[in-house]
């Protein structure tokens, strides 16, 4: 091979190709149009505190990511506390419920108690609960033809507040897709990752620190010179259905790099933009067409108070809502006096322009606890954060492999049977690292 792997993009699925190119003793760079890597795992700062841009969390299910984490020397121990799966969901009139699977028991038996000691269930909400964890079990987690997941809840007789405060939240967080909308295959996916392997798979990481100084900082140090920021890729030089290179706006202006292999690990808008031009790649990039995007926001809010209660009212690591703004909320102490809050909400054009988000989003908050007065919040909203996890995007998610020889393609939209999350990235990323290493093997 005449010339290194150019690898475009550098967040999660980038990385993880570089380090599987890495381990395979291939010669490889990484282009990064924006100031630091990550992706969308990157940082903001804010009153000289560093935010994650946007909450994130991974489970004990995402293996390929904690190996990719401990490869780039960061300890998931230290990074992250693991946390046994318990959340509470609180819904208006003072309606919730509290789900909480025991670290003791082994799986099922830790589901099965969770389900049968379920606090704002009536029996026979949990009879059906168990009835249909029994079914999915049997059936693996798998189902012949896909459809809607509150059409499928519906066949299992799962009830309107079994929905309303189980299924809809747990949906929000794993596919950030509107029940009515999302894909069954791809939430039985997660639930069978989850839920048929060991304990630990269901075990619920958050981060300790900001998730985006451990894969931007690791990933600098281990690659170093590999890695070039603020390099733009602006055309794919393609002869004869054969990438021979890309033309980069960085630094010292125009440049064209010759490339013999070339991963697009890049986003969906910007992968739609690139290959748009080239008629061999038209049917991909209609195919891309069908693959919505969906806008995460998160809302950060920090308190500095003496009283102690302030942070401990809140009654597990995972707060959830049946509520049409309100989704997730996570509790990040930064001191005895200090702590921060991360609520996810439903973003939409009304709520994403309005200056006033953050003083709506507090009172709405306060329905449900008594907050101190906030210092300070900010409002991290991205519009096109990741794919939206209905049937028709799922069946047109794009393989590894292009129409172009030496071209391909890495990003949670590749299809990994996962929704849009970091482990379909880091898969993402492996699965375009083998490709290219069995082709200069063949």
């Amino acid at each position: 091979m005449n010339h290194p792997v150019i690898i475009v993009g550098g967040g999660w699925a980038g990385i993880s190709c570089a380090n599987q190119l890495y381990r395979k003793n291939l010669d490889f760079m990484i282009l990064e149009a924006s100031r630091q890597l990550g992706g969308r795992a990157r940082c903001t700062h804010y009153q000289g505190i560093i935010l994650d841009y946007g909450q994130h969390i991974l489970t004990g299910a995402c293996t390929q990511s904690l190996q990719l984490c401990r490869e780039l020397g960061i300890d998931p121990d230290i990074w992250f506390s693991r946390l046994p799966l318990r959340f509470v969901i609180h819904a208006d009139s003072g309606n919730f419920l509290r789900f909480n699977t025991a670290s003791f028991l082994p799986t099922p038996l830790d589901l099965l108690s969770a389900c049968v000691f379920a606090r704002g269930l009536s029996a026979y909400d949990k009879l059906c609960l168990l009835q249909f964890f029994h079914d999915l079990r049997s059936r693996q987690y798998q189902i012949k033809h896909d459809i809607p997941l509150s059409e499928f809840l519906r066949q299992h007789e799962q009830s309107t507040r079994l929905i309303q405060l189980f299924w809809q939240p747990l949906c929000n967080a794993i596919l950030n897709t509107p029940i009515q909308d999302a894909s069954s295959h791809l939430f039985l996916t997660v639930l069978r990752q989850s839920f048929t392997q060991q304990r630990e798979s269901h075990d619920i990481l958050i981060g300790n620190k900001p998730l985006c100084l451990g894969i931007s900082q690791y990933a600098q140090q281990k690659f170093s010179a590999r890695i070039h920021t603020g390099s733009k890729v602006t055309q794919l030089c393609i002869e004869q259905n054969v990438i021979k290179g890309i033309v980069i706006r960085g630094k010292q202006g125009k440049l064209f790099l010759p490339a013999q292999q070339l991963v697009l690990a890049c986003s969906l808008p910007e992968l739609r933009r690139l290959i748009m031009p080239h008629q061999a790649l038209r049917p991909l990039h209609t195919q891309l067409q069908a693959i919505r995007m969906r806008p995460i926001c998160t809302l950060y809010y920090f308190f500095k108070t003496d009283n102690k209660h302030d942070a401990q009212q809140f009654e597990s690591a995972l707060i959830g809502f049946a509520h049409p703004v309100l989704q997730w909320l996570f509790l990040h102490p930064l001191n005895e006096q200090q702590f921060i809050l991360a609520v996810i909400v439903e973003p939409n054009k009304k709520n994403t322009e309005n200056s006033h988000l953050a003083a709506q989003i507090f009172t709405q908050l306060s329905q449900f606890y008594q907050l101190p007065r906030y210092q300070w919040a900010k409002c991290v909203c991205v519009s096109k954060a990741t794919f939206s996890a209905d049937i028709s995007a799922n069946q047109a998610r794009p393989d590894t492999t292009t129409p172009i020889k030496g071209l391909y393609l890495a990003g949670d939209y590749i299809q990994t049977n996962l929704p849009s999350t970091l482990e379909s990235a880091v898969i993402s990323g492996i699965l375009a690292a083998n490709t290219i290493t069995h082709s200069i093997i063949d």
